[in-house]
């Protein structure tokens, strides 16, 4: 038996052996949270530096811009103060193999970007990080005195896919049903060209005789992935080349669309319904009945517009019964009295007048004439006329591009006469002058009001002579009092008052007295197989900011303002001055028919959402005058059009169908894509329900500067 005696001491061992242990665990504790503290820090550095590179490139900086800001803020969040040396950037090949730079810094930290440019599914930075960590405890106890710590993250921008052409949320997916029973279908002899991607929740469709041209991706999502294509190979057969929308091959800058469906790590994740907030309602509105310039705010009753010509004033069209639009044209575009032809010497009027589309002959005009006059012009020689339509919205003067020219000889004693048959819009005229028949310069000289009423006789200054109505537009243009033209007529006197000395200045926001008018229009929309004859389209977005309220579009959907400020670049704009947005709270929904035209354009203060319909509405009744091509009871929106229709901007009716019919379908040159539950495009019908065995030819172009602001980058990896 052991003594106590003999035990005496053992403890001082036993701790000595337990703090050694103890020390160590503390040691590894300590190690551990420094090294998970460091990874933690190095991973939110790598994510940080991956979206900004992506944010960056979707800012349009490029590639060496992009990598070497995500290495500097990398370098800061990281702790790291000293710059990193890369040895350069290169561009990776669109489609091509991903490009991979090397970055180091004075410490040892390395990181790597990984670049890669996938077209139409966006443009990856992949970034990869490593730095040595020194252990304070643990090579105490005979380990390694360092660690490597590693982060890897990547992000993505420009997936067209997140903000498709077309996008259909339902996942339904009824193989062997019929093509109506489809989410994303292509009826009969449809030929849709499709410039973005497509993106089905569920199932797709493809008819027999339809043809689909897509530069960009048709994604089908997992639920679908099952899903078998009907007619696959009239999809495959046909992709375009991605961005130019060209026939392939394609060349340097493009990327030929493709199908993306799969299983396991290829399935795509599909689209999302954003959950965008409804608009706010305005001020309750009467019928339109025979009124031209319509006002935004509730309208309780279905317009059905049945015929003559609507200019909307810009702003929120709450339609608590749906909208019906079964005969003539309805728009917001601005546009002169009489457009000049493009292609054409200035003098020739175009054949295609806007607002004459469907016949509603409320294209406008003019005439100008020498008369007598207390303050005669003091000029002799051949003086060239052109016209500009002019309102204000939202606070900012709107004008419209010059319309032809027309020439009256003066001899010094005379003024010019301008007789002004109206055009839907317009609250007044600018009148530019040229000394040079219709020659450059033209000068602004005048002014022609329209918006005073109705005036009896005729005098110097200016005359309303009839108001505004939809009653009658038989006679239209007109430019003397008719009964025929109820659109009315103004006229204005231009004197040697109003000219001035001839002056030219420099064109500032407003236009002062001899200021040059705003740019011209640009060719009419016309791709190969469009099947009409199309008007002039607006001239192009301002460039630099120097040239805002300057150059490009002045007056519709090219045109943007910061605020109440002057004009802007539309990249920070953040107003379209003619903008508006449709809100259909439900239960009924649009009904565009093959009778009527409806061209309308959106704007940044709606997030270019221009028709709204919320989650709750699924438009449950049915068209209330259903197209004779729509072969089934179907209840949803019907977006048909006469001949020139279109929407400038984003369908959004997460609940509800879209259904795009006959031959005369929406012909608008950009979208900003479509989101709904179900979309089906049936183009191959004529109005009155037969078929179109050769095939008709529909566009859709998708344009982000149209779309809702959606996140620029995303973390992929």
């Amino acid at each position: 038996m052991v003594s106590r005696r003999a035990q005496r001491g053992q403890a001082i061992v036993m701790v000595a052996f337990m703090m050694t242990v103890l020390l160590g665990f503390v040691g590894l504790a300590i190690d551990s949270g420094r090294a998970f503290t460091a990874r933690r820090d190095m991973q939110g550095a790598a994510d940080a530096a991956a979206l900004k590179a992506a944010d960056t490139y979707g800012t349009g900086l490029g590639w060496a811009a992009a990598q070497s800001g995500a290495a500097t803020l990398f370098a800061n969040d990281a702790q790291i103060y000293s710059a990193p040396a890369c040895g350069g950037f290169a561009t990776p090949a669109l489609g091509g193999a991903p490009i991979t730079t090397n970055c180091s810094f004075p410490d040892g930290t390395a990181l790597t970007f990984v670049a890669s440019d996938q077209g139409p599914a966006g443009q990856t930075f992949a970034v990869n990080a490593q730095r040595s960590l020194a252990l304070a405890f643990i090579q105490a106890l005979g380990l390694s005195p360092n660690i490597t710590v590693k982060a890897a993250s990547a992000a993505t921008v420009n997936d067209v896919s997140l903000y498709p052409t077309l996008g259909a949320l339902s996942t339904s997916c009824p193989n062997g049903g019929a093509e109506t029973q489809w989410p994303l279908a292509f009826f009969e002899f449809s030929h849709p060209h499709v410039l973005g991607d497509l993106v089905a929740d569920g199932g797709f469709y493809s008819s027999a005789g339809s043809r689909e041209f897509v530069a960009g991706n048709v994604q089908v999502a997992p639920s679908s992935f099952n899903c078998q294509i009907p007619n696959q190979v009239n999809l495959t057969s046909n992709f375009q080349c991605w961005p130019s929308g060209l026939a392939p091959p394609c060349g340097l800058g493009n990327v030929l669309g493709a199908l993306r469906q799969g299983v396991g790590n290829q399935v795509y994740p599909g689209v999302a319904d954003p959950g965008y907030l409804p608009p706010a309602a305005g001020s309750l509105q009467g019928n339109p009945s025979t009124i031209v310039k319509l006002q935004p705010g509730i309208y309780s009753s279905n317009p059905n517009f049945g015929g003559g010509c609507y200019f909307l004033t810009p702003g929120q069209y709450k339609w608590q019964n749906g909208l019906t639009v079964n005969g003539g044209f309805v728009s917001n575009e601005l546009k002169p009295p009489g457009e000049w032809a493009y292609g054409s010497p200035n003098t020739v009027k175009s054949a295609t007048q806007f607002w004459d589309s469907n016949g509603v002959k409320c294209g406008g005009d003019f005439a100008i004439s020498a008369v007598a006059n207390a303050n005669p012009i003091a000029y002799s020689g051949t003086m060239g006329v052109e016209l500009t339509s002019v309102r204000s919205d939202n606070g900012v003067a709107r004008e419209s591009a010059p319309s032809y020219c027309q020439t009256v000889s003066l001899n010094g004693t005379k003024a010019v006469e301008i007789d002004v048959s109206n055009v839907p819009g317009a609250d007044s005229y600018n009148v530019y002058g040229s000394q040079n028949s219709c020659s450059e310069p033209f000068l602004l000289v005048g002014n022609v009001d329209n918006s005073a009423g109705c005036a009896v006789g005729r005098s110097t200054g200016i005359i309303n002579c009839r108001t505004e109505t939809n009653a009658t537009t038989s006679g239209c243009p007109s430019t003397v009092d008719s009964p025929a033209c109820t659109l009315g007529h103004v006229v204005g006197i231009v004197d040697n008052i109003s000219v001035g000395s001839w002056i030219q200045r420099a064109r500032i926001w407003p236009p002062p007295p001899g200021a040059p008018p705003p740019d011209p229009a640009t060719v009419p929309y016309a791709p190969s197989g469009y099947p009409v004859a199309a008007p002039n389209q607006n001239a192009a977005r301002a460039g630099s900011a120097p040239d805002a309220g300057i150059k490009g579009d002045l007056a519709n959907e090219n045109f943007c303002i910061q605020g109440g400020a002057p004009p802007t670049v539309c990249a920070t704009g953040t107003i379209t001055p003619g903008g508006v947005q449709f809100y259909l709270p439900g239960p009924n929904c649009i009904n565009l028919t093959g009778n009527g035209d409806t061209y309308v354009f959106g704007g940044y203060q709606y997030n270019w959402l221009l028709v709204f319909e919320p989650p709750g509405n699924a438009c449950s009744s049915p068209a209330l005058t259903p197209d004779p091509g729509i072969p089934d009871s179907y209840t949803g929106n019907n977006l048909v059009g006469a001949g020139f229709s279109g929407f400038i901007g984003a369908v959004y009716a997460p609940a509800a169908k879209i259904r795009v019919t006959t031959n005369d379908a929406l012909r608008a040159p950009v979208t900003g894509g479509w989101l709904a539950s179900w979309i089906q495009l049936q183009l191959g019908v004529n109005k009155d329900g037969s078929v179109n065995s050769g095939g008709t030819e529909g566009y859709l172009v998708y344009s982000s500067g149209v779309s809702p602001v959606v996140p620029v980058s995303r973390l992929t990896g």
